[in-house]
């Protein structure tokens, strides 16, 4: 951003303007009922590309009150492996859905062929990378039929092959590209102090009129380092140096990130309006004391970004990949004389591993208690070495999860763990119709599963507090299903189990006529589940009319 008596007008003008908050669902009632004054929100795409039910619902109805921009973590537009054009339309049918004023992504690399790293990895700044990415950002803007936006990650190493400065790789990106920019002011501030390099100056080599926003977010202070950990408050010198940006690039919208112990409503929305008032900080920003590094080393040759990243990837997932090179770290690694190569390595894999162990503690208490702590943090270590990419989607993560602890000659703890996916798949679950066979079908946001022991009664258990029921094998069946947006479970009967999987309509209309007629309950499956006939139509019991969501003991 070059000296100007006035801002440059933006190259890609949008309609978003003032505060910005990334939406996250813990809000989302407050949201509704409130009608908070916030200017837009910043919606996490990944999180709504793989799914429908109540998720999707709550954007498109946040879409209705607000603009809303979609931003991104897994396009990967640093990848050396094919591009994948499947998540790029996903991307651009959801913009089109919630009228997405924006759609923004990082400037980074996540995964290599067959191995994800579900993070924002940094690029080597070399002629070959910039070519790269630039040919794969007009890809993708052909796909998306609109500008992509890309914000400058933060890092916690870089590459010695590296030819170029940051802010100078950014810069000719967004130029050669002609994508916008994200400018994530915390990310700037993060990197200054783990690379050593001056942040306004960084400031002043970006192109201005491409910022089309700016991100501004607490982080997490180490004695080497600085974590991105969106943790907390705005740290002073963040809001110092946010201010020194808008007088660069003129008022540009601004979001606040937060997303560790996320605060209530208000307090977030009072930090975010901090942007506006800019004499609550130094004037002049302060860079902060240390060993400076200006610009990245130019003493080794350039190696292809697939060996490095290859390389990489194996060295974070600790896992050996096909095609990784046998490099030494210090040939990789730029090293400072107050962050080591080995310590800059670890603090990915540390990260890579602890943040998956955190999703899938959450996504499955039940397998958890089952095996304990200990033992549930070695299946979860030795479930991602064998599964390196078991879904894009890290709600997804534990998708083979069941399959994997079957393998390993557990079936009940399998039962358990199929479960819980089931409750999430359910949850996420479209909303569309059967699909018309011979047989009633149940809709996609049902299921019927049998297992070996009391399954259900085990996991309800466990959500619940109670005390844990013993364990046999006996044969149970387990009907999931989500009504409304809310997802239960019921066991049932091995009569009840051969109605709902008999291939037999006819059967299957007799035996229901009968229960009627002797009036019991099995019925009420009907009035609840939508089901198919032979010839599409759907079929549905009515003299049943017993509202499952009011039933506390069917709760998911």
């Amino acid at each position: 951003m070059s000296d100007r008596t006035a801002p440059p007008a933006p190259r890609f003008p949008t309609r978003l303007s003032g505060i910005g908050l990334g939406f996250r669902s813990v809000h989302f009632d407050h949201i509704r009922s409130r009608r908070p004054d916030v200017d837009w929100f910043e919606v996490m795409t990944d999180d709504y590309l793989d799914g429908g039910g109540r998720p999707l619902r709550r954007i498109e109805e946040l879409a209705e009150q607000y603009p809303i921009v979609l931003h991104g973590v897994s396009l990967g537009i640093g990848n050396a492996s094919p591009l994948d054009r499947g998540y790029v339309r996903k991307v651009r049918n959801l913009a089109k859905r919630c009228r997405a004023v924006a759609v923004s992504d990082h400037l980074c690399w996540t995964g290599t062929a067959g191995a994800r790293s579900y993070a924002l990895l940094p690029l080597p700044y070399t002629e070959g990378s910039l070519r790269h990415v630039v040919r794969r950002i007009r890809q993708v803007q052909d796909l998306l039929e609109q500008p992509l936006v890309l914000e400058n990650p933060s890092t916690y190493l870089q590459f010695s092959a590296s030819s170029m400065p940051e802010q100078e790789f950014v810069s000719r990106v967004a130029a050669g590209a002609d994508c916008g920019l994200l400018l994530d002011v915390n990310n700037v501030y993060v990197n200054s102090v783990n690379h050593g390099f001056g942040p306004v100056k960084y400031l002043e080599a970006l192109p201005a009129a491409r910022v089309v926003y700016l991100h501004v977010s607490g982080h997490t202070r180490f004695d080497t380092h600085i974590i991105d950990s969106h943790h907390g408050p705005v740290a002073p010198p963040v809001w110092s140096l946010c201010h020194h940006a808008l007088g660069l690039t003129g008022p540009r919208p601004t979001c606040l990130e937060w997303d560790e112990e996320i605060p209530d409503f208000e307090t977030l929305r009072t930090e975010a309006q901090k942007v506006h008032r800019p004499s609550s900080f130094p004037k002049r920003f302060h860079s902060p004391a240390g060993p400076r590094n200006p610009d990245p080393p130019r003493k080794k040759p350039e190696r292809r970004l697939s060996d490095l990243q290859s390389w990489l990837c194996g060295k974070i997932l600790r896992i050996s990949l096909p095609k990784a090179p046998r490099l030494a770290l210090q040939e990789v690694v730029e090293a400072t004389p107050k962050l080591g190569a080995r310590t800059r390595l670890g603090i990915y894999s540390r990260s890579y591993f602890y943040r998956l162990l955190q999703i899938l503690e959450k996504d499955y208490p039940a397998t958890r208690t089952l095996l304990g702590p200990a033992a549930f943090k070695r299946t979860v270590r030795a479930y991602l070495r064998r599964h390196t990419a078991p879904h894009a989607s890290l709600a997804f993560l534990g998708c083979r999860l069941p399959g994997f602890l079957e393998d390993r000659g557990n079936r009940f703890l399998a039962g358990v763990a199929t479960l819980e996916l089931v409750m999430i798949e359910l949850f996420l679950a479209g909303d569309g119709p059967p699909r018309p066979t011979r047989s009633l079908r149940l809709p996609p946001s049902a299921r019927l599963l049998e297992f070996r022991g009391p399954v259900n009664a085990f996991v309800t258990s466990v959500r619940r507090g109670l005390e844990l029921p013993c364990i046999d094998s006996k044969l149970t069946w387990t009907l999931v299903y989500r009504k409304g947006d809310l997802v239960y479970r019921k066991d049932l009967s091995a009569e009840e189990h051969d109605f709902l999987s008999c291939p037999d309509v006819d059967g299957r209309s007799k035996r229901a006529q009968q229960w009627i007629a002797e009036g019991r309950s099995e019925g009420y499956l009907y009035s609840s589940i939508r089901l198919t006939d032979a010839g599409g139509r759907a079929t549905k019991f009515k003299q049943f009319s017993l509202d499952l969501t009011h039933s506390p003991t069917l709760k998911g």
